[in-house]
């Protein structure tokens, strides 16, 4: 028969739901979706109706819950409650157990709450913390024990937590395949397998890990946890992973965190994961108190959580999700640059940005001697000058020094805080800047303009002018040779109508046949002179006459007709031709 539990406990935040279930429906996990590298830790669900939803916060502080929950998956006792990590999940409900002092939570009181409006926050739910768990790390720090900055090469390394301290155990190469690899490299989100080695260092036996790891058609990396085959210490070697998608760290020039050109999510973030990023990268610590708080949605952002045993922000565990608190500012020390307003001197000035010349005004406050002769050492201008005074002028300035005698760098000391009265500041470099020559009086423009005009003036009538001259010039060029330079400048002067010389001129070049045969007739009878040559020759027409008779000839060929000729050209041309040939 199965067992029905209902309950109608109420927590305050949380709008109440009765709820009923079937026992053997109830069961809890670690969600395991962006934490295959932990083992028995995590963030806790429980199967409902179908659905995997997360535990409320309060029900995992309680201890005999979590020996329920940790006893259930075989992973020991609980032993402590941890934030839950990553975005809101997407179920609006929550569950809550109470009264959990046996072997299943199916036997513990169980109902699900509603989360809405301000209650819905990821920090109303939890995780868990049991006595059996793992995670799983790659560490190189070769021969000189120094740890190498790529996070997706190096010995497979298990931290458990049996005891008081988490413990550190290498993992032995036997049986170790490619299948292996693969898992492990996705598990450590470092992308592909590329190659593993074996190490031959020898260790003592309390530092080998007690499993392996061998691998077949397994989802998640644990499940390909065995019992090591015992040998000889001296036969074993140190298994030495290389993966091939190593995550990208910067900064930007404002400071915003990235990995993998994802913004990092301002959820959860601590002081002390900055200080790891700045390291990783080579610029020193950071700054306190300096980032920013910028409370906006980021669709799309790495949310980051960190053990403490990672000392490279890469090896964190991160997953990807929405987030509304705002991304991730860091400043490091490195980055800090200072000088004063004037050479040596003046009001004191610091950079934190990568951005170029963009320094903001400071307040000194609790500076040391010591800490202001560094200072003046770093700008070049010998020590600190105590006895140099200058009154400032009272403006509210954005950032705030405050250097106690702990402080051993002046770049760790600036504080988020704005000042109302900037303090000055003086080294023994310091040199009174030049006074200025009072300033000049601003020229009247009136006359500049004035005479601008006049020159445009001049300059349009001698374009003007030179026009008409060289119009002029090209007039009298064409002016003919018996006109008068008035007539032609007037432009009174007839055109010559040229109409009947050209009709003359086509009445002398186009004669029809009949008048040609008349002219023909009349030149055959008449005797000229030799002086009347010339102009004989004048008066005949532009068109020889023999080709006229050719044509008519052609044309009567054309037609079929043969004309007899009736002689009168040839005695005429006859009686020409010898009179012109005659003597005397």
């Amino acid at each position: 028969m199965l067992k029905l539990v209902v309950f109608s406990l109420v927590f305050a935040k949380f709008k109440k739901k009765i709820t009923v279930f079937v026992s053997g429906s109830i069961k809890p996990r670690f969600n395991d979706k962006d934490n295959q590298r932990h083992k028995c830790s995590g963030n806790v669900e429980v199967s409902y109706e179908g659905q995997w939803l997360p535990v409320s916060k309060k029900t995992l502080d309680n201890k005999e819950t979590q020996n329920t929950i940790c006893t259930e998956l075989q992973c020991g006792n609980g032993l402590s409650s941890k934030p839950y990590f990553g975005p809101k999940p997407t179920e609006n409900h929550v569950i809550i157990i109470q009264e959990c002092s046996q072997k299943t939570i199916a036997e513990c009181k169980v109902e699900t709450a509603e989360l809405s409006g301000s209650n819905s926050q990821t920090s109303d739910l939890g995780g868990l913390h049991c006595s059996n768990w793992k995670t799983l790390a790659l560490e190189d720090f070769g021969p000189s024990q120094t740890s190498s900055e790529n996070i997706c090469k190096g010995d497979l390394v298990v931290y458990s937590n049996k005891e008081s301290e988490p413990k550190r155990n290498f993992v032995s190469s036997q049986e170790f395949s490619k299948d292996v690899g693969t898992k492990l490299c996705e598990a450590m989100k470092c992308g592909n397998y590329k190659r593993y080695r074996n190490s031959t260092e020898l260790l003592k036996a309390d530092n080998w890990y007690e499993g392996i790891f061998k691998c077949k058609n397994s989802t998640n990396i644990w499940d390909c946890e065995t019992q090591k085959q015992q040998r000889d210490q001296n036969e074993t070697a140190k298994l030495f992973i290389e993966c091939h998608g190593e995550p990208t760290v910067k900064l930007s020039a404002n400071g915003e965190l990235s990995i993998d050109d994802a913004s990092v999510c301002n959820s959860h973030w601590k002081e002390e994961y900055s200080h790891m990023v700045c390291q990783q990268l080579g610029r020193g610590n950071a700054i306190p108190n300096l980032s920013k708080n910028q409370r906006k949605t980021l669709t799309v952002s790495y949310h980051v959580h960190c053990e403490n045993h990672n000392y490279l922000i890469g090896q964190c565990q991160r997953t990807k999700g929405r987030c509304n608190e705002g991304p991730v500012f860091i400043y490091c020390s490195r980055d800090v640059e200072f000088n004063t307003t004037d050479s040596c001197g003046g009001v004191l000035r610091i950079k934190y940005q990568k951005t170029p010349d963009k320094y903001v005004e400071v307040c000194p406050a609790n500076f040391t001697r010591e800490l202001s002769d560094k200072l003046c050492n770093k700008l070049n201008c010998g020590i600190f000058d105590s006895n140099k005074k200058k009154d400032i002028p009272q403006t509210k300035v954005e950032k705030s020094f405050d250097c106690g005698s702990s402080y051993k760098d002046p770049r760790y000391c600036v504080l988020k805080e704005t000042c109302q009265n900037p303090t000055s500041f003086f080294c023994k470099g310091y040199q009174e800047p030049p006074t200025q020559p009072p300033p000049t009086e601003p020229t009247d423009p009136v006359p500049i303009i004035v005479g601008v005009l006049i020159v445009l003036i001049l300059v349009s009538l001698i374009v003007v002018f030179v026009r008409y001259r060289i119009k002029r010039k090209n007039r009298k060029s064409m002016m003919p040779s018996d006109m008068e330079e008035a007539d032609w400048d007037s432009g009174e002067y007839e055109d010559v109508d040229k109409s009947d010389e050209m009709g003359s001129f086509n009445r002398g070049r186009f004669r029809s046949d009949s008048d040609v045969e008349k002219e023909r007739d009349v030149e055959s009878n008449k005797s000229y002179n030799y002086d009347d040559v010339d102009e004989v020759t004048e008066a005949q027409p532009l068109t020889p006459q023999g080709s006229v008779v050719r044509a008519a000839k052609d044309q009567d060929l054309q037609d079929g007709v043969d004309k007899p000729s009736d002689g009168k050209f040839s005695s005429g041309f006859n009686h020409h031709f010898n009179t012109l040939n005659s003597p005397g």
